[in-house]
């Protein structure tokens, strides 16, 4: 009996450790330089658990951080939206 039968049919096949790394290196830079060009703007701020957390210690007043939720959860909305636009339908496999 073989232990393991997935196994990867070449580089084209399988995400490598370095690949993996590559992905999130340029991910964390790429928001890193879009937190750097917006903080002047909107604090940099792009999580809204941060601007949670910044509300609850009393760096942001209550009507700025509501009106940044809102922003934040609209324009993730939008994203999706964007997204699944962008992105054909998969074929679903019936029986």
């Amino acid at each position: 009996m073989a232990l393991n039968t997935n196994r990867s049919r070449g580089p084209e096949r399988s995400l490598f450790p370095f690949s993996l790394l590559y992905i999130a290196a340029t991910f964390s830079v790429g928001l890193a330089i879009n937190v750097w060009i917006f903080y002047r703007v909107t604090g940099g701020l792009f999580n809204p658990a941060i601007t949670l957390g910044l509300y609850l210690i009393g760096v942001l007043g209550p009507i700025r951080a509501i009106l940044v939720l809102i922003a934040q959860f609209m324009a993730g909305i939008a994203a999706a939206a964007v997204a699944d636009g962008l992105v054909p339908p998969w074929p679903l496999p019936t029986s």
